[in-house]
């Protein structure tokens, strides 16, 4: 956990009066939320880009849409790795110049592919054919492609490196020449302007009264503690308790039943140990 920590997964939880605990960073919900997915090697990242390259064609010259897009690559795809886990593309949606007789053609068509609970919803009613049509586009540019990642966010915001991919021009709905070039924003990556918080120098601390004897009584009416239990058991046994003014002390179990039984589980080799089996047995 430290180390994921100190790799900037995880910081401590802004937590007084009660027990230590770690909370996900942007960069650990990034990672927590990104699919578990076989590594592709870098002529599978090419051949993705490929295949967009030629989707996001069709998008921008099909008549019947009401939006064009334009694609920028970021994130690991920009560098040559041995494996890599998605290819991340950034996409931007942009609305046509349509004429008023062209663009209500166009959503009537849309809205009639729109789902009834689609068409019922507050949103449905208000932008119901640009929603079909953005669903319709993203779609069609992600099929067959689970290592494409396609985000709504802009590279440039985030501070983070990217390439053009698909640039476009609405006024006259013709495609944009666009450059090798990586694109570095000047600015700090939004991740990297997270503050970070200071790691403790302890974070594990053995409970007062956590080491029991064998002739130590514990009342085990209602008692039950199930396999799903163990790592809540485990965190209360180590887990220092944090004060008022931030200290860390260790945490007291005296009162807690189903954690005091606990600490026996760790006495039970010594017990089978000092138990002689009855012949045939192992």
């Amino acid at each position: 956990m430290r180390q994921m920590a100190e790799a900037g997964y995880l910081e401590p939880a802004d937590i007084l009066e009660g027990l230590f605990c770690w909370q996900l960073t942007p960069n650990g919900t990034r990672l927590a939320l990104e699919p578990k997915r076989k590594r592709i090697g870098r002529d599978k990242v090419q051949t993705i880009i490929s295949e967009l390259l030629a989707r996001a064609k069709v998008i921008n010259s099909d008549p019947n849409r009401l939006q064009r897009i334009t694609l920028k690559l970021f994130g690991s795809a920009l560098e040559e790795l041995d494996d890599y886990g998605d290819v991340d593309v950034s996409i931007a949606y942009m609305r046509r110049q349509l004429s008023d007789i062209e663009r209500e053609r166009i959503e009537n068509t849309l809205k009639a592919r729109e789902s009834k609970s689609d068409r019922q919803s507050f949103h449905g009613r208000l932008m119901g054919a640009e929603r079909q049509d953005t669903r319709e586009i993203m779609a069609f540019l992600k099929k067959g492609l689970p290592h494409l990642s396609l985000m709504n966010d802009d590279p440039m915001d985030l501070g983070t490196p990217y390439r053009w991919l698909v640039d476009h021009d609405v006024k006259t709905d013709r495609p944009v020449d666009v450059s090798d070039d990586i694109v570095r924003p000047n600015g700090p990556s939004i991740l990297d302007q997270y503050p970070r918080k200071p790691i403790p120098p302890i974070t594990l601390l053995e409970a007062r009264h956590r080491t029991i004897s064998a002739d130590t009584k514990v009342a085990i009416h209602d008692l039950h503690i199930g396999l799903e239990d163990a790592a809540t058991l485990e965190e209360q046994m180590w887990s220092p308790k944090v004060t008022r003014e931030g200290a860390f002390i260790a945490n007291d179990i005296r009162s807690q039943k189903r954690v005091k039984f606990a600490g026996f589980q760790h006495l039970c080799p010594i017990w089978k140990k000092d138990r002689n089996p009855p012949a045939g047995t192992v």
